[in-house]
């Protein structure tokens, strides 16, 4: 386990620093470019619930899909994590429903009730880069890791569409260092491509 973590450390830190090096104002517009496609995708158009992580600092932006699926009248979900190291998807109305936690993340209230994971549609999933099979490196907590182990599977498949957003100079060009619990996405949406696997 420590010579997986000392793998992946020194790539957390890369693309840490790739985006950076990037910008503000680059990273904002190329993350609306980003969501502009996601809202193209079939998954998207036909989804009634969608997962979508609340974005931090100076991850890929949700805003503007957070905005959009309200708009839509989508059923909008968002991760709340528990003290025991797992994390539910909670539904909620509106951004203002979410509270500031002790990391600094906006979450739903504790005690909102967790949506059911087999009604969930489509899941947008965090990284801080991924590799061109679907392979994901993450922020080393391991919450969406296993929040999708357990997700129900049709044919070998969650039922639930995984879809990553990635800027595309976060699109590594090798495989990505992975351990068996780490889970793939199915579809890797970038501002210039959609990938699907």
């Amino acid at each position: 386990m420590d010579n997986e973590i000392e793998n992946k450390n020194p790539l957390r830190e890369k693309y840490r620093a790739m985006r950076r090096e990037t910008g503000d104002t680059l990273n904002g517009v190329i993350d609306r470019a980003i969501a502009n496609r996601l809202f193209e995708l079939p998954q998207w158009k036909g989804a009634g619930s969608v997962f979508v992580y609340v974005s931090v600092n100076d991850e890929v932006s949700t805003k503007d899909i957070l905005e959009r699926a309200f708009d839509e009248e989508k059923k909008v979900l968002a991760p709340r994590t528990t003290e025991n190291g797992d994390m539910d998807a909670v539904r909620i109305r509106s951004v203002r429903e979410l509270v500031r936690t002790h990391f600094g993340i906006a979450e739903p209230l504790p005690e909102a009730v967790a949506f059911p994971p087999e009604d969930i549609d489509l899941i947008i999933i965090p990284s801080l880069c991924i590799d061109k099979s679907g392979g994901r490196l993450g922020y080393g907590g391991g919450y969406y890791d296993k929040y999708i182990s357990a997700l129900p599977e049709k044919d070998g498949h969650t039922c639930a569409s995984l879809v990553a957003i990635q800027r595309d100079y976060a699109v590594s060009p090798t495989p990505l260092p992975l351990t068996k619990h780490d889970k793939k996405a199915q579809i890797i949406v970038t501002e210039k491509r959609v990938i699907y696997l």
